[in-house]
């Protein structure tokens, strides 16, 4: 895989280009991206001898990593108003036409479409892509009209709004255009075009889930458990949308089974799927959910009247990619304790309705016995990794929910303390004690 630090300065030199663009689109473009391209590169390599599209060229991760960043970089101009109305208003035209923005300040729209109108294996995936920017580009304002509005939607209206807002169609195609995954001809397929809407719309339930305290934080309307709120006050929202999205995953694996598509499309759905627990949980920014990332709630930053602000010099650029790139080492960290939670094989973990209650009923999850993976620094993170020391337990493997304490004792001797030194009876003690 390409080196983080080399992709990150590639996109940042990129972006900087784009008016109001942010370190923050960069990061999360790449630790997104990474993380996408990480679950499918067994397939990508197999798809390669028919393709001759190297999972590693630089070439295309870079393209990849470049349109990521851009959907992030469209999205907080529609939230923060990063540009003015009319300027946004060039560009999206701009981006779905695959045309110049006549505009100074976004010469990097162009840049990027031509590298993609240049890369694109099957030219039916250019022409895809050019129409999901439009969609994607009418949601966003369609969300954020309605929720400044006097009128609200109702649910099935947010709900078929967020298929296109969230912005996986766009992501998908891509992939396709890049990589030569055939998916205009998958179009085809009625149950390909199913897959396609209810991966969208789990997409969409799970950030808004993920991100529903932030966004009231934040004073945001554009969330379905802040819209149901609004409407029916005293309805149990969390509980609803955990079912809904408990739903939809169910559909989506009835089809998936039904069905047989050609790689990597089974474990790229799959890791789509599973993105609440493997990328929103392992935020150091965007999708952070606890008291600190509500303390960083996104605002526009503003250098006068106009709102724009000013390009960074080389020596700041070089310094954002050293910090971009400390923020992706956390990450890379908090990663490796949930390889075992959520199972990604096997899709994302949805409780039901009933095992919600039963959650409710049990504060904690039950005490185990096993080695303790010395994380002592990600403790918000319920030790899914010891989890995975089937051998070390005396009790069987339990899938536990994010925000749980770690409650897995050690045993002596039994595997080396990870940081080569033993913990101090005061540390077994407060460990034994969470």
């Amino acid at each position: 895989m390409m080196k983080t630090e080399r992709a990150l300065q590639q996109v940042l030199e990129w972006g900087h280009s784009l008016t109001g663009f942010a370190d923050e689109h960069a990061v999360e473009a790449v630790r997104g991206g990474q993380y996408i391209l990480q679950r499918i590169h067994p397939s990508l390599r197999e798809t390669s001898a028919r393709t001759g599209r190297d999972p590693q060229d630089e070439t295309l991760i870079v393209a990849f990593y470049r349109e990521l960043a851009l959907l992030f970089w469209l999205d907080d101009c529609n939230d923060l108003g990063l540009v003015a109305p009319e300027q946004l208003a060039a560009v999206e035209q701009a981006l779905g036409q695959g045309e110049p923005c006549a505009l100074p300040g976004f010469e990097g729209c162009a840049v990027l479409r031509a590298s993609l109108a240049a890369l694109a294996y099957d030219r039916r995936d250019y022409a895809q892509l050019l129409d999901d920017t439009r969609s994607y580009c009418a949601a966003l304002r369609a969300g954020r009209a309605q929720a400044a509005g006097p009128e609200r939607w109702s649910y099935a209206e947010y709900l078929y709004n967020g298929i296109d807002s969230i912005a996986y169609a766009n992501v998908l195609c891509c992939l396709s255009l890049l990589w030569g995954l055939d998916m205009a001809t998958l179009r085809a397929r009625p149950a390909f075009r199913q897959v396609l809407r209810l991966i969208c719309a789990i997409g969409r339930l799970q950030n808004d889930l993920h991100g529903c305290d932030k966004d009231k934080s934040a004073g945001e309307a554009d969330n379905a458990a802040i819209l149901l709120l609004q409407r029916y006050p005293a309805m149990p929202v969390v509980e609803f949308l955990n079912d809904e999205l408990a739903g939809h995953t169910r559909m989506l694996h009835r089809v998936m089974a039904e069905e047989r598509f050609p790689a990597p499309w089974g474990p790229l759905i799959k890791a789509m799927a599973a993105i609440r627990a493997q990328y929103y949980q392992t935020s150091t920014g965007r999708y952070r959910s606890d008291a600190a990332g509500k303390a960083s709630v996104r605002r526009p930053e503003h250098t006068g009247g106009s709102g724009v602000r000013p390009l960074p010099s080389v020596r700041s650029r070089r310094n954002a990619v050293a910090r971009c790139g400390r923020l992706l080492s956390l990450w890379r960290s908090a990663r490796t304790t949930l390889r075992h939670f959520d199972a990604g094989e096997q899709g994302p973990s949805i409780p039901s309705s009933s095992s919600a209650v039963a959650r409710r009923r049990r504060s904690r999850p039950p005490q185990l016995r096993g080695l303790h993976h010395q994380g002592e620094a990600l403790g918000s993170i319920s030790c899914a990794e010891c989890a995975g020391f089937e051998g070390l337990l005396d009790q069987p493997v339990y899938r536990f929910e994010p925000g749980w304490k770690c409650l897995i004792t050690p045993i002596p001797g039994a595997l080396p303390d990870r940081r080569e030194r033993s913990p101090s009876p005061a540390g077994q003690a407060s460990q034994s004690t969470r």
